[in-house]
């Protein structure tokens, strides 16, 4: 357990690692935000259609 720590503290403290977790961050803020505008459009779809109806 100790081993397997140590070797993720190792890539976190070299520059790849570092970029590897702000690029997961980056892309997991931006799938948050994608599913957000995603579910806005179709409630606003809804609504247009049903005061069309």
């Amino acid at each position: 357990m100790k081993f397997i720590t140590k070797i993720i503290n190792d890539t976190i403290e070299t520059g790849i690692g570092q970029s590897i977790i702000a690029f997961s961050a980056w892309g997991y803020a931006f799938i948050l935000v994608a599913v957000t505008l995603y579910y806005a459009v179709l409630s606003l779809i809804k609504l247009i259609s049903g005061n069309k109806n």
